[in-house]
């Protein structure tokens, strides 16, 4: 129960976080979760697919705003819908890693805690968290790469400056 009560937390937290700009939808973040958890079978709660289902319900929340409130401007749409489609692109990659990378993911990045809480919470090592989130970037860097302009993942390579023992000075 008290698992419930703590996810149940997490998701309000997350979704006032995320229409935080929009008081319509950040005022019903109680009611949006309530809505999510009624909507995904029991075995499914977890915070991926609950936080999947509120960004839906919050986002269905804007639609049925934007019928009663006059039009936004062409360039604020599609940046709108960039942005939820990045969302969406973010929650399902994170369902290609293990059980222990998602949580420490989640926990880091949606829940706001330190790596010491993440450890403390799951009972496990600093550095097996440490592990864990360092492994969950690297597959999530891969699954996402394809979203990143190619300029973004090709950095300027380095020069590399060869030393010698006099300390890099050829006129010695």
């Amino acid at each position: 129960m008290d698992d419930l009560d703590g996810l149940r937390r997490e998701l309000v937290g997350y979704v006032r976080r995320k229409f935080g700009s929009r008081a319509d939808v950040a005022g019903r973040a109680e009611d949006i979760v309530q809505q999510a958890f009624a909507s995904i079978a029991p075995e499914l709660w977890n915070f991926g697919y609950l936080a999947k289902a509120c960004l839906r319900l919050g986002y269905k929340v804007v639609a049925d705003a934007a019928r009663y409130v006059p039009l936004i401007d062409a360039d604020t749409a599609v940046d709108e819908i960039a942005v939820a489609d990045d969302t969406a692109a973010i929650l399902q990659s994170l369902e290609t890693l293990t059980k222990i990378q998602r949580i420490v993911i989640e926990q880091r990045y949606y829940g706001q805690f330190s790596f010491d809480e993440i450890a403390a919470k799951n009972d496990l090592n600093l550095n097996t968290v440490l592990s864990h989130h360092r492994r969950a970037l690297a597959k999530l860097r891969s699954v996402l790469a394809p979203f990143f302009a190619p300029a973004d993942r090709h950095r300027a390579s380095r020069r590399s400056t060869n030393y010698n023992n006099n300390g890099g000075n050829d006129n010695v």
